[in-house]
């Protein structure tokens, strides 16, 4: 009989260790439980507001599916103007300015009247070369 009686203490031992187990391992699952709920309570307007972007990021998308072939002709058109642009960049501004100026004080009238003057010296110069090719055609024949 003593040794049921050692046998019975044994199981009662056991017991309540699996006891004590039992009660730290529900404790924690239920921590872990409070955990979630906390998480997902505090997660909720994340997961909202994710709702409410999805669409408008895939109409960005979209747009920038869309305008991606307008940005690469303006790079490579940008690549092209490049040289022009350096050009453009070297000139030197006051100097433009300056020949501007002097042309706002250019008088108009006589420059007219001259390059009107210079037009028929040019007919003149012209009409006697061909006359003088027409009387060396003569000897040249």
């Amino acid at each position: 009989m003593n040794h049921e009686n050692t046998d019975f203490l044994l199981l009662k031992e056991e017991l309540r260790r699996t006891r004590i187990f039992c009660l730290i391992s529900s404790i924690l699952t239920a921590c872990l439980l409070a955990g979630v709920i906390f998480l997902a309570v505090k997660l909720r307007p994340l997961l909202d507001f994710a709702n409410e972007t999805g669409p408008k990021l895939d109409e960005l998308l979209v747009f920038t599916e869309e305008i991606t072939p307008t940005l690469n002709h303006i790079s490579s058109f940008l690549d092209e103007a490049g040289p022009a642009l350096e050009q453009l960049s070297s000139l030197d501004i006051d100097s433009l300015n300056n020949t501007l100026k002097g042309l706002e004080d250019l008088d108009t009238e006589s420059l007219s009247a001259a390059l009107r003057n210079l037009n028929s010296i040019s007919d003149s110069l012209n009409s006697t070369a061909e006359r003088f090719g027409s009387l060396f055609s003569i000897f040249t024949n």
